[in-house]
Formats: C-alpha cells, sequence, structure tokens
C-alpha cells in the first residue's frame, strides 16, 4: 500500500470509455518521482501475544504465530523535471499454526475448547457425503482420525 498514490473505486459507472467488466472497477495508481528525492520505510508485527486466551471462564490454548512486513520506497529524479524514478519493496514473513481441533464424537469432552471443535463429526462426515454425491468431490480427512 505504501506505493500506491491514490485508489479510485467505479461502481457501475456510465461512462463509456470504461467498459469490460462488470459489478464495479478498481484502478490503483502507483507513486511516481518528482524533483525532490522522497523515500519511507515502514514495518508491521503481529503475534500470538495479540490473540485472545479466552473465551467466557475457559483458557484457550494458543499456538505460535507471527507475522512481519517490512519495507521501503524512494524516488526521485533522474534528469530535473524530465525523468523521474520510484522504486518500491517490501517482505513478509509469516508463521500459521494448522487446525488442531477435532470434531466432537462420543467420548470427547464437550467443555474442553481448547481441543474439540462445536462440529459433530456425524455432521463432518455427513457434508462430506453430500459434495462426493452431488458434485463428485472427495473432500479428503477432515482429522487425523476422520474420512
Amino acid at each position: 500500500m505504501e506505493a500506491i498514490e491514490e485508489i479510485q473505486v467505479a461502481v457501475a459507472p456510465f461512462d463509456v470509455r470504461q467498459s469490460n467488466f462488470t459489478g464495479a472497477s478498481v484502478n490503483a495508481i502507483t507513486k511516481s518521482g518528482t524533483n525532490e528525492f522522497k523515500g519511507s520505510v515502514y514495518g508491521f508485527y503481529r503475534d500470538q501475544s495479540f490473540n485472545g486466551t479466552k473465551i467466557r471462564d475457559k483458557e484457550l490454548t494458543v499456538s505460535e504465530s507471527s507475522k512481519k512486513i517490512y519495507g521501503f520506497t524512494l524516488g526521485g529524479p533522474i534528469i530535473k523535471n524530465k525523468l523521474f524514478f520510484f522504486i518500491g519493496g517490501e517482505k513478509e514473513n509469516t508463521l500459521t499454526p494448522g487446525n488442531t481441533l477435532l470434531a466432537m464424537a462420543p467420548g470427547r469432552d464437550a467443555a474442553d475448547l481448547n481441543v474439540n471443535s462445536r462440529v459433530t463429526a456425524a455432521k463432518m462426515q455427513e457434508f462430506s457425503q453430500l459434495l462426493e454425491d452431488k458434485f463428485g468431490y472427495k473432500t479428503g480427512r477432515y482429522e487425523k482420525l476422520g474420512r
């Protein structure tokens, strides 16, 4: 977003010069160089410490996760009043844990929100079968023990 000068959103425009799309058009205009050197440096960080750890009175286990984004922009003149440059770069590192919830099944504690989903194994099986019967799509296993 740091390299974007402006964004134009056209919802169902009546201008005949804008065509070949349905619904809306989104145009992003990037920044360009000027006669002055300008630049920016930015960063974004988030990890599991930003997540909630409680639902009502139940403590949740929060898996390790993180997102780090760093970037820069730089623009300026190559030939004053004639030729300009603009460059931007960004790096992103993300650590996202997988889903560790199990479908609710007989013998599993419904109150243990750290391990068990509110969705039953029977409903998961029913949905999987519906997708296979109606669309020919095999979902694969929904958990280690499931289908």
